[in-house]
């Protein structure tokens, strides 16, 4: 029992873990900004929020040019 025990114990110590790289040496990066239907658009500090903690994220991945201006659209529309 403690053989098995110790066995599996060293071949935790042999456990390779995962890694993800990201190549951010892009020539030109694509540029992407966040439109929100007017449908549904509300002036509420939620709207806000979210529209912030997106824009954070796109710009912290590094792979996009975030516009940072807050566009409103209808998506029933053929041109945004």
């Amino acid at each position: 029992m403690r053989f098995i025990l110790l066995l599996l114990l060293t071949i935790n110590l042999f456990a390779i873990d995962a890694e993800l790289t990201i190549e951010k040496d892009v020539e030109s990066k694509a540029s992407l900004s966040i439109i929100e239907d007017e449908n549904s658009a509300r002036s509420s500090a939620l709207h806000q929020k979210m529209f912030a903690l997106l824009l954070n994220d796109i710009k912290m991945s590094g792979h996009f040019n975030a516009d940072t201006n807050y566009h409103q659209g209808s998506f029933d529309d053929v041109m945004i």
